[in-house]
């Protein structure tokens, strides 16, 4: 390996609590804040691959791509346009080099890549209610997966809910019941 380096000093808590994780699985440690997914999730990859130092590497260029992807896939459910959405991806390019550096510790990108994907699936299924049932569970599932990787997330995610309620309630393209159905299943699954 080449070293480890990080951009604050969160990141190399994180990493080494990750390494713990890795050597012994834990549900919580006492006093600390943070919650244990982004430890399972590094320290899975830790004890996989075997070397810590790979491990990061790997898990953060998989990770810190989410944005872009997430960004992708909201702006394609918004516009409908894959020309718009590649223009949106590329208004990001300043953030690239911190998104690709990043130590694949920190949850903040993916959880951003994590919930804006979950919310464009969620709206492309409201959008098309009769082959929109598998989108609907997956970006429920992706909002689930950013409510464990950080408290932040459970804010977006109940802001994102309120909002696809709303948007339930105002389409009539599909039969209120079964959207609404569809919206209360989706939300409860998204809270983890």
């Amino acid at each position: 390996s080449g070293g480890f380096r990080f951009w604050v000093g969160d990141d190399a808590l994180r990493w080494l609590r990750a390494w713990q994780w890795s050597q012994a699985p834990f549900l919580s440690l006492p006093g600390d804040p943070w919650l244990v997914g982004p430890y399972a999730l590094l320290g899975s990859c830790m004890a996989l691959l075997g070397d810590p130092l790979v491990a990061t590497r790997l898990l953060a260029s998989l990770l810190c791509v989410l944005p872009l992807v997430g960004v992708f896939l909201l702006s394609l459910a918004l516009f409908r346009s894959v020309a718009l959405a590649a223009c949106a991806v590329a208004l990001l390019t300043p953030d690239w080099l911190h998104i690709l550096l990043g130590s694949g510790a920190m949850t903040e990108l993916p959880v951003t890549g994590l919930v804006l994907s979950g919310l464009a699936l969620q709206i492309s299924a409201l959008r098309e209610p009769s082959e929109g049932g598998r989108r609907a569970w997956l970006g429920a599932g992706c909002l689930a997966l950013a409510t464990s990787l950080h408290v932040v997330a459970w804010f977006l995610v109940a802001v994102a809910q309120l909002g696809l309620l709303l948007a339930a309630l105002r389409m009539d393209d599909a039969p209120l019941r079964r959207r609404l159905v569809r919206w209360d299943g989706t939300a409860l699954l998204s809270f983890g």
